[in-house]
């Protein structure tokens, strides 16, 4: 007997057709796609970005904020305040 999962979409339970089926249907696979691609949309301006460009601004931010982040940790921020999931 298969085990059943919780479509992350709609939130309903489904029995998965293949071992590593995630969404319950076509519908929400739709759904979820346009969700990715508006979300990848809008990271891809900061990943457009230059390095210079980018570590002027880490060096702006650490100095207007007296902190002393690094490259990897600006990008979380600015990608988290965009809204987008990595």
């Amino acid at each position: 007997m298969k085990k059943e999962k919780i479509c992350p979409v709609c939130l309903k339970v489904f029995v998965p057709t293949g071992h590593n089926q995630k969404i319950c249907s076509k519908e929400c696979a739709e759904i979820r796609h346009r969700e990715w691609a508006k979300m990848n949309r809008r990271a891809s301006k900061y990943r457009s970005k230059d390095l210079d460009n980018v570590l002027k601004e880490i060096a702006e931010y650490n100095e207007r904020t007296n902190q002393h982040i690094s490259y990897g940790q600006y990008m979380g921020l600015i990608y988290s305040k965009a809204g987008v999931e990595k």
